[in-house]
């Protein structure tokens, strides 16, 4: 039953998974950053007759989710927007120098302002329409 093989995409591979990205019309299946590069790693799943069976890309992002903002209710928001600016390149500032090429933050739907706010501060969304999970290694 998990009878795969994981290794690492050749040339041939990629062309294969860029194909099939494509034709997945049930979601936009992004990669922006790419397949492979500093702080990107892909994997390939092949079967045991050689066949491959897809792939998993990881940003390999140390744990920098900016989550959650605890801000003063009495502020306004020109301050919160200054405030959140100011902690995010802070906190990305020191991501960077151990090694990261992304930052997240996760906003619930039922905040728009805030969606408005980290846009403003250059985020974009990602992973639309999709539930974010996470797997923590500590216990």
């Amino acid at each position: 039953m998990f009878d795969a093989e994981v290794t690492t995409p050749n040339p041939e591979d990629l062309k294969l998974l860029e194909q099939w990205r494509r034709e997945f019309v049930a979601a936009d299946l992004e990669l922006p950053e790419g397949y492979t590069g500093d702080g990107i790693a892909t994997a390939i799943a092949v079967g045991k007759n050689g066949t491959l069976l897809g792939s998993l890309t990881a940003s390999i992002v140390y744990a920098v989710s900016l989550d959650p903002l605890i801000r003063n209710p009495s502020a306004g928001r020109g301050e919160v927007l200054a405030g959140l600016f100011a902690l995010t390149r802070a906190l990305e500032y020191q991501a960077k120098l151990n090694g990261v090429v992304a930052s997240y933050i996760a906003v619930p739907n039922s905040l728009p302002i805030y969606k408005e706010l980290v846009k403003k501060c250059g985020f974009e969304p990602t992973a639309e329409s999709c539930t974010l999970y996470r797997h923590s290694f500590r216990k």
